[in-house]
Order: structure tokens, then C-alpha cells, then sequence
């Protein structure tokens, strides 16, 4: 009697237990002790450079495209960047994602534009309580993800 090779598709079922196995030993290894040291430096940089803004729209009156502005965003992108190279592939995924959601514009199906300027309230003081909110809850979940 002749064992048979499992296949899905193309693809076989040892393929794909080799390529899972892979990939949770990638996870394992970018989270290893030296590895897990410098993500926290790193995300302790990421914080301080969210903190002014953060202080700002919690603090003063200001307009939010007075906060949130180009060199804000050339701040945040930095620290960004630089953080998500000690992370692991999904755990970059997820940071490019918060990302985008915080700073990005959708122009077309991957294509993204910086936007800071969705946050503009022009003095209206009914959108300026409905967006400060918002937008200090994603900084703070980008925070928290790489305090994590």
C-alpha cells in the first residue's frame, strides 16, 4: 500500500506546516531578549515623539492642523520608521496599519497619501471636540503598541 502525499491544490500539507512553522519561529526569534531591549528603547523614542502632540491636544485650545502639521508628520514618520525595524513582520504589519489609519489618506487600492490635514477644525468648536478624541486615541494606540 502506497502512502499518499496530502495536497491542497498545489500546494502540500507539509509545504504548508513547514512555512507556518517558519513563520512562528520568525515571531519567536524578533521578540528574543536583545531584540525585545531595543524595541523598548526604540519605543520609548516613539512615545516622546508623539508626547508633544499629545500634550497639545489635551492641554491647550488650540486648532488641530496647528498641532498636526507637516513637521509633526515628518516627526512621527521618523520615529515610526525607525521603530518598526526591531519588530517582527506581522507586528509591522499592524504598526504600517495604525500608521495609516493616524496619518493616511486611501487614494487608491495601496496607495496612500499623507493627510494630516483630515484633523483641521477651522475653529469650529463642535468638530474640535469630535475630533480631538479621535485623534488622541490612535496616537495612544500606537503608543501603546510599541510600550507593549
Amino acid at each position: 500500500m502506497a502512502q499518499e502525499i496530502i495536497t491542497i491544490g498545489q500546494v502540500s500539507l507539509s509545504a504548508l506546516l513547514f512555512v507556518l512553522l517558519t513563520v512562528y519561529l520568525n515571531h519567536l526569534l524578533a521578540n528574543s531578549r536583545d531584540k525585545l531591549k531595543i524595541r523598548r528603547e526604540q519605543g520609548h523614542i516613539l512615545s516622546m515623539a508623539f508626547e508633544p502632540e499629545i500634550r497639545a491636544l489635551t492641554h491647550t485650545d488650540q486648532d488641530c492642523r496647528l498641532i498636526m502639521n507637516q513637521d509633526a508628520y515628518q516627526k512621527h514618520e521618523a520615529a515610526i520608521r525607525v521603530f518598526s525595524r526591531c519588530l517582527s513582520w506581522f507586528d509591522r504589519f499592524k504598526l504600517r496599519k495604525m500608521w495609516h489609519h493616524l496619518a493616511m489618506v486611501k487614494t487608491g487600492r495601496r496607495t496612500y497619501l499623507p493627510f494630516y490635514e483630515q484633523y483641521a477644525d477651522f475653529g469650529s468648536l463642535d468638530k474640535r471636540r469630535k475630533i480631538r478624541p479621535l485623534v488622541t486615541k490612535r496616537i495612544q494606540e500606537i503608543i501603546s503598541f510599541a510600550n507593549k
